[in-house]
């Protein structure tokens, strides 16, 4: 089937210009977001939904005091970072995914027993999780490719390095090894 020449003519000013457009003629926003940038958005949204249902888990089983404490920042504190991610995606029209834990993590911390539990806690998700976050927000940060991701995951490191030694602290007070 030959195409009119209208409409190759169009595919080619489209792929010249370098902007994808809607069907209406409007910009479409969210195909302008970078791949790297729509990347970090996702792993954050997973990251965040997993530290906030671990905080609530944590809530619900450790009789650890200290533990507990960390699971309300963690929280508080990741409703925050999910809620600047929201509006930071809404700046550049960017559509965040379905926020949903990860899978594995949070099976492995339900299967914990109870003499387990605040350890495997505090070894997943207060020191480890938060040592991927930094990496992610560090080159989110650096190499970023959308201003608005790129100054919010900035603005964030210093609650997200924060979060590593608060989470460092705890284990080192409760002999969980790093």
């Amino acid at each position: 089937m030959m195409l009119p020449s209208h409409l190759i003519l169009a595919g080619l000013l489209l792929s010249l210009s370098g902007g994808v457009w809607a069907i209406d003629g409007t910009p479409n926003v969210e195909s302008s977001v970078a791949a790297v940038d729509r990347d970090f958005a996702s792993a954050v949204v997973v990251a965040g939904r997993t530290e906030i249902d671990a905080a609530k888990l944590a809530l619900q089983r450790s009789k650890d005091k200290d533990v507990r404490r960390f699971a309300r920042h963690m929280l508080v504190e990741h409703g925050r970072l999910q809620a600047g991610l929201a509006q930071a995606s809404q700046e550049v029209g960017m559509t965040l995914p379905e926020a949903k834990a990860d899978e594995q993590t949070m099976k492995a911390l339900q299967e914990a027993t109870a003499a387990t539990f605040d350890h495997h806690y505090i070894d997943t998700m207060a020191v480890k999780a938060h040592m991927t976050a930094l990496d992610l927000f560090t080159h989110q940060a650096e190499r970023g490719q959308t201003l608005a991701l790129r100054d919010w995951a900035a603005a964030s490191l210093p609650t997200i390095k924060l979060h590593f030694e608060q989470g460092r602290k705890l284990a080192v007070s409760k002999n969980v090894a790093q």
